[in-house]
């Protein structure tokens, strides 16, 4: 798919919540989806080799959310957006509130992880993407992939359940 139009229609919803997921505030998603499809259209747009499309979008999405992260780090501010989203209305009010609860633990423990670790895991556990995209996505070896992921599961489950004991009473 080399026309960047098509790609951006196809995948900007893709590119957004993956962003989300790596932490960048609701207020800059649009700015840097935008961003990442003219990071692409400069080089031509995209040709499906090994990597599928959405794995190449995450890898861009990825650097400049490590910029970014990078950039409001040295600014020392805290970017802590509200970005749960609960899309059933018809969910009772005790479990809407269970469930937001578990989906800010999430992604405060998604957080957590280092960049590189986050982007793999949130592209495996919640993307579906497979080992062989990503690892042709990153320039990785498959075995590198699978032994991050191991660690990225191993850090994501503590730093939740770290949260979670933090806000017991």
């Amino acid at each position: 798919m080399n026309d960047t139009a098509a790609l951006f229609r196809a995948h900007a919803a893709f590119v957004a919540r993956f962003l989300c997921r790596l932490g960048i505030g609701r207020d800059e998603i649009e700015d840097m989806v935008q961003e990442v499809f003219l990071i692409v259209h400069r080089r031509g747009g995209f040709e499906e080799r090994e990597a599928k499309a959405t794995t190449y979008l995450a890898q861009i999405a990825f650097l400049l959310a490590r910029d970014r992260r990078r950039l409001l780090k040295r600014r020392k501010t805290d970017v802590n957006d509200d970005l749960t989203e609960i899309v059933d209305p018809t969910i009772n009010p005790e479990d809407r509130a269970a469930l937001t609860e578990k989906i800010r633990l999430a992604e405060r423990a998604l957080q957590r992880l280092p960049p590189e670790l986050c982007a793999l895991f949130v592209l495996f556990e919640l993307e579906n993407e497979s080992c062989g995209a990503l690892a042709a996505a990153f320039d990785l070896p498959i075995g590198t992939v699978h032994s991050r992921l191991r660690l990225a599961r191993r850090e994501f489950i503590n730093a939740y359940n770290r949260l979670k004991k933090e806000k017991l009473p």
